[in-house]
């Protein structure tokens, strides 16, 4: 049986080992993803399925069960560049197959996908405040999860990008939107160095 409190206990002091040495982000994945945020003076956010008072104090307020990922809100003016998701995403009854967000002087400025993801961006439209801010970026670190349901943000390896608001995480977005999907085969690398490499966690 597999028990939370020992995946927590796992984790080995995740802030620290999460933690960018610089503040430069890299995104990539082999269907065109290409995106680059800063992420300077960002401190992650280690869901373990407990909301402590160092959490509190930080402003995360959010956890849940299943768990484990670690998640950074970035800089919200850096993102340059695209990310094209490569999962399904369940959303208001339906599924997202198709969904590309292009960002340029830090704000989304294309959106591409499929009927799903239209009716996600008329949502997105009649939104309010930072909608098309990055809002975080979120790495999968449980071993036993798998892609195919709802929980592909927890999947070790697997990277999610969202946008909109991002309080309930800490971070200054405020937006009446929010949304975030997963890649499964992406790169992610902090000033050079790799965290996940073709969607394997390369940070122990």
């Amino acid at each position: 049986m597999y028990e939370y409190r020992d995946f927590r206990d796992g984790l080995d002091d995740p802030h620290a080992r999460c933690q960018p040495a610089g503040g430069l982000r890299f995104l990539t994945a082999p269907n065109g993803t290409d995106l680059e945020f800063s992420v300077a003076g960002r401190r992650p956010n280690v869901s373990d399925g407990v909301v402590d008072e160092e959490d509190i104090a930080r402003g995360a307020l959010g956890s849940g069960i299943p768990t484990g990922s670690v998640d950074v809100c970035p800089v919200q003016t850096s993102a340059e560049g695209a990310v094209a998701f490569d999962l399904p995403q369940p959303w208001a009854g339906r599924t997202i197959r198709r969904l590309r967000w292009g960002f340029s002087g830090g704000r989304v400025t294309s959106w591409e996908g499929d009927a799903v993801a239209e009716r996600l961006k008329a949502q997105w439209e009649q939104s309010t405040g930072d909608r098309d801010r990055i809002a975080y970026l979120q790495i999968g670190l449980n071993p036993r999860a798998r892609f195919g349901f709802l929980q592909n943000d927890i999947v070790r390896g697997g990277v999610l990008i969202g946008i909109g608001g991002n309080q309930f995480s800490g971070g200054p977005n405020k937006s009446s939107f929010s949304h975030g999907q997963s890649l499964s085969g992406a790169t992610v690398e902090v000033d050079g160095k790799p965290v996940v490499r073709g969607g394997k966690l390369v940070v122990a």
